[in-house]
């Protein structure tokens, strides 16, 4: 029995022989049990710390271990981490928002204001999301700042509190997030959105390939239809040349980039487009680099036709136009339908006057040739023709 009055045990004697116990074999007895539970009890002591020292170093490893993933994560992170005083000025930022801002040496921006980082249009919004971060609130502002080289960028931008125990603001973090890509596809949109919003038919077409090739910095653009079943050929609609638009042409397909996109597939070569197609003879005299085409596919499911952008240089990374070039490959389907619906009303509507004229020709007029005069002028309004024969 423990100290704390606890069992822990037994300790039994036996014999052979029947015998009574002296008192003093019953005190030494009891002196034993009491030194066998004392040693029980500071194993079980000793087992119970090893076990919390254990516990203890492992506890202590995995948070090492978790710091250092939360600080690689940090470091390497894409978004641009910077660590702010109360009054904005930077005190250090991850390695991953250096690479992005192309900083070599952080100490170089050391103790710099964070709010003159920004052009002069953003400096207040950049303030007031400091103050606001500041008071214990959150901050946050879209703001332009160009890399060390001078590529243009523009961040979304978030300023928060980094606080003490006991809750107070003791500096401030701010992550900037690259949104250069998206503001790029949103700016594209609006400005082919703009451009093609009024036009239909041929205008639509030959607005949608201006503005779409000025948007993506391209140098040609065209839309272009199928014109027969088995989609070997296509013509053109529009096609626009960097400083006007071209004659519209017919060409095969195979061999080209464009055979693919007719399959329907939206295909993308931002370089050594001519190596990749060498059989092209049009695209060494176009001297083009790049290529990015989308499908156009009207409500039916069918490809019509295709929306193409091509470029005298690399066109780089292309991941935001594709979404955007979708979009309106998809608007031009609608339009090539519409127009071929509204031709072929047309036509119908041609044919319907033709043989009311052709009728009322035969009701009204008596002789022959007069007749056959009115039947041919009906029917040149429809049908190009030479001569017209009774057979």
């Amino acid at each position: 029995i423990t100290s704390d009055g606890r069992a822990v045990g037994a300790l039994a004697v036996c014999d052979c022989q029947p015998r009574q116990l002296s008192a003093q074999q019953i005190t030494q007895i009891a002196v034993l049990s009491r030194s066998i539970s004392d040693r029980l009890e500071l194993r079980r002591t000793e087992d119970l710390l090893a076990t919390a020292i254990a516990t203890n170093r492992e506890q202590k490893e995995r948070l090492r271990e978790n710091q250092e993933v939360e600080t690689r994560l940090i470091e390497w992170s894409p978004d641009c981490i910077a660590v702010l005083d109360l009054d904005g000025r930077l005190i250090t930022m991850n390695l991953g928002g250096m690479q992005a801002l192309e900083i070599c040496d952080i100490k170089e921006l050391n103790s710099s204001s964070w709010i003159d980082f920004w052009t002069e249009k953003d400096v207040p919004l950049a303030l007031e999301a400091v103050e606001s971060a500041r008071r214990g609130g959150v901050g946050r502002f879209t703001g332009f700042r160009a890399t060390q080289s001078g590529i243009p960028k523009w961040w979304d931008v978030m300023v928060s509190p980094i606080r003490d125990p006991s809750g107070s603001p003791t500096q401030l973090v701010a992550v900037m997030r690259d949104i250069t890509e998206r503001r790029r596809a949103v700016q594209m949109l609006r400005v082919v959105s703009e451009g093609t919003a009024a036009v239909t038919g041929g205008d639509f077409f030959r607005s949608l390939v201006q503005h779409l090739a000025g948007a993506l910095g391209a140098r040609y653009s065209f839309v272009a239809e199928c014109t027969d079943p088995t989609k070997t050929k296509v013509r053109t609609l529009a096609y626009w040349q960097g400083g006007d638009f071209g004659a519209d042409v017919t060409f095969l397909l195979r061999g080209t980039p464009c055979e693919k996109v007719i399959g329907g597939e939206v295909c993308c070569y931002p370089e050594r487009l001519q190596s990749l197609f060498p059989e092209e003879a049009a695209l060494v005299r176009l001297n083009a680099q790049s290529y990015l085409g989308a499908p156009i596919h009207p409500a039916s499911g069918d490809v019509l036709g295709h929306l193409v952008v091509l470029d005298d240089k690399p066109m780089g990374d292309m991941e935001y136009a594709v979404p955007i070039l979708r979009i309106f490959a998809a608007r031009a389907g609608s339009e090539l339908e519409r127009s071929r619906t509204e031709a072929s009303l047309k036509n119908s509507e041609a044919r319907r006057r033709m043989l009311l004229e052709i009728n009322n020709a035969i009701v009204s007029k008596l002789s022959r040739d007069e007749l056959w005069s009115a039947i041919a002028e009906a029917m040149s309004r429809v049908v190009a023709f030479d001569r017209i024969a009774l057979a």
